[in-house]
């Protein structure tokens, strides 16, 4: 996924220059900046990945406003998006995906009357769900 990111800067590499005409958006960079620091701390004190993850995007995307005009910030929006893709899931979600998957699969092998091999038996579905 950082490959990806670093691809899409690059595509819009144009925009990175800052010119010191164009208006940037200071204050929403600031509160970006200052809400993405509060959440990667409160992150690090709760141990929570994470919001240590999700808090890069603000902190990111807040550097971009300040630094650069609000032409570059729109464009650069779905790069710094595409980083959600690298936040670790939390392992309750990942556990719970397993077992839907699990489920899912289950049902739909039932619904197939196909024999079903456990580790301690073989079950012979009679009739579909």
């Amino acid at each position: 996924a950082l490959l990806v990111f670093f691809y899409l800067l690059w595509r819009k590499r144009g925009l990175l220059r800052p010119s010191p005409q164009a208006a940037t958006a200071l204050r929403q960079g600031y509160l970006l900046l200052a809400c993405g620091v509060i959440l990667k701390i409160y992150g690090e004190i709760e141990g929570y990945a994470v919001l240590r993850g999700m808090a890069l995007l603000p902190i990111l995307f807040g550097i971009l406003c300040i630094r650069f005009p609000r032409k570059t910030c729109r464009a650069m929006l779905y790069p710094v998006l595409f980083l959600l893709f690298i936040i670790p899931l939390p392992t309750v979600a990942i556990a719970q995906a397993d077992a839907n998957a699990v489920r899912c699969c289950f049902v739909f092998i039932r619904l197939l009357s196909m024999p079903m091999q456990t580790p301690a038996r073989i079950t012979v579905p009679t009739s579909p769900m």
